[in-house]
């Protein structure tokens, strides 16, 4: 299963801490370490325009209807790419794990 593989924050001023969590399944944590230490130096303040344009995403909990599977959730994601990985990961399912029906799960809603 996949677990918390680094933790980071970043202050800002006295009243703004940023936080990242990279997740990854403990034997690819060292595979990722360079691309997560690319991420964080990376990070930047968005500029007023390039913030406007950012649209807020909504993480809701539902329930799966029958038929409903990882695969069909996951193309609910307002993702290009990557929907369902994204999907397995937030829900702790591994690769070919159901779905199952009366199941509280995380689905992300733009």
């Amino acid at each position: 299963r996949a677990a918390p593989s680094g933790l980071v924050a970043f202050r800002r001023d006295a009243g703004s801490v940023y936080r990242m969590m990279f997740i990854t399944p403990a034997r690819l944590t060292d595979r990722f370490s360079s691309g997560f230490r690319e991420t964080t130096y990376s990070f930047r303040y968005l500029s007023p325009g390039e913030a406007a344009s950012v649209q807020p995403m909504r993480l809701l909990v539902v329930t799966p209807r029958p038929g409903d599977t990882a695969e069909s959730l996951a193309r609910t994601l307002p993702f290009d790419q990557f929907n369902e990985p994204f999907f397995r990961m937030l829900n702790d399912l591994a690769p070919g794990e159901r779905v199952n029906t009366g199941e509280r799960i995380k689905v992300v809603a733009a």
